[in-house]
């Protein structure tokens, strides 16, 4: 793989075989590669190329928000009513893409928009793809677990700038973002619609896990694993996203993976949304205590902001919380002391506090306790 494919709509691109157990435990590694589908970036098409401070003369990282999609993005954009199932897709980089940090994609798998995190006026030159899109599968994907895995040892208790490298002291190969959907033109006045992510399966990812910063209604994650992200391993900060539901997730070991560009996020963060439902999330984080680590990060499982510079969260916006847990990698079995939910209201942009001190969260089943997501701060 070494452009962006552009799936033809009304097609589905399925592989020979279902690369993750559909039951039990979805990490446990692959180790018969026969009867599958493979996607593989090269290491000549890597955006940091050997460098993982993405610094290199040769590196396309620092324009990976204005740069080709063709040369910057390799993976696949979806068009509307298509398939993406039954594969593998191994990634090349070594570090984060120093572009807007990242907050532009790339992603092994994109929905159309725009190429700059800040946005763009129109579907010209600024954006990737032609129009919003409807009726779009991804299933049964593992994305960069053909290789030694990252281990939280390796990061020697440095929540901050540490790195989750392999076990012989490497960086580990990987996509930037899982699921990237981007911001939309300002022009565009239509929502993505019906958009199901199920038994997604990223093993180690540069940047977030899903990230959803475009207008989107009916996006659906569900019965899928994140492990060893760079950021959030879920992040969602786009005011028109609307009836997003994240269903039966475990994230683990979020935030771990951006070394020395340093690690921000936890298992679930939020900026902005028109509605949202978690009916689901087993969070596994790897620090027993927070010394060290930055702002939102580590802190709770779900963190919630008032904004994320432009993107504000709009009035009438509303949270339902069920099926909370949260416990350290390293004990599953035992709940954290630390609080599953917490705010920072400070963070970050110029936006009004009104839809942020409006939102009206929903505390189904007391797995998170009434009250706590703006009672507890996120590290703020």
């Amino acid at each position: 793989v070494t452009e962006q494919f552009p799936t033809p709509p009304h097609r589905a691109i399925v592989g020979a075989a279902n690369p993750n157990s559909p039951v039990g435990d979805k990490a446990r590694q692959q180790s018969n590669f026969t009867g599958h589908t493979w996607f593989v970036i090269p290491r000549s098409a890597a955006l940091c190329g050997t460098d993982p401070m993405c610094s290199d003369a040769s590196a396309k990282g620092p324009t990976a928000c204005s740069g080709d999609p063709h040369t910057h993005r390799q993976g696949f954009l979806m068009s509307s009513h298509t398939t993406l199932k039954n594969i593998n897709f191994q990634g090349a980089d070594l570090g984060r893409a120093a572009s807007e940090g990242t907050l532009c994609g790339p992603g092994a798998i994109e929905l159309p928009g725009c190429l700059s995190g800040s946005g763009c006026s129109s579907w010209d030159s600024g954006a990737n793809g032609h129009g919003v899109v409807h009726n779009v599968l991804v299933q049964n994907v593992r994305l960069s677990d053909a290789v030694k895995r990252a281990e939280i040892a390796k990061m020697d208790g440095n929540c901050a700038s540490g790195e989750a490298l392999d076990a012989d002291g490497r960086h580990v190969a990987a996509h930037q973002v899982s699921v990237w959907v981007a911001k939309l033109p300002a022009a565009e006045a239509a929502q993505h619609t019906n958009v199901l992510i199920d038994n997604l399966v990223s093993m180690n990812s540069r940047a977030d896990g899903l990230n959803v910063h475009g207008a989107v209604r009916g996006l659906v994650l569900r019965d899928g694993h994140i492990e060893n992200s760079g950021d959030d391993c879920i992040g969602v900060w786009g005011s028109g996203i609307e009836n997003m539901t994240i269903k039966r997730m475990t994230t683990k070991n979020c935030a771990v993976t951006a070394g020395a560009q340093t690690n921000w996020g936890s298992c679930i963060g939020t900026y902005a949304f028109e509605s949202l439902s978690v009916d689901g999330l087993t969070c596994y984080d790897p620090f027993l205590n927070t010394t060290g680590c930055n702002a939102r990060t580590h802190f709770t499982a779900i963190h919630l902001n008032h904004a994320f510079d432009q993107d504000c969260m709009p009035a009438g916006a509303t949270l339902s919380l069920s099926g909370v847990q949260y416990s350290t990698s390293e004990q599953p079995g035992a709940p954290l002391s630390r609080p599953a939910c917490g705010q920072c209201r400070s963070c970050c942009g110029s936006c009004s506090f009104d839809g942020f001190d409006q939102l009206s969260i929903r505390y189904v089943d007391g797995s998170v306790p009434v009250g706590s997501c703006m009672r507890y701060s996120a590290g703020c």
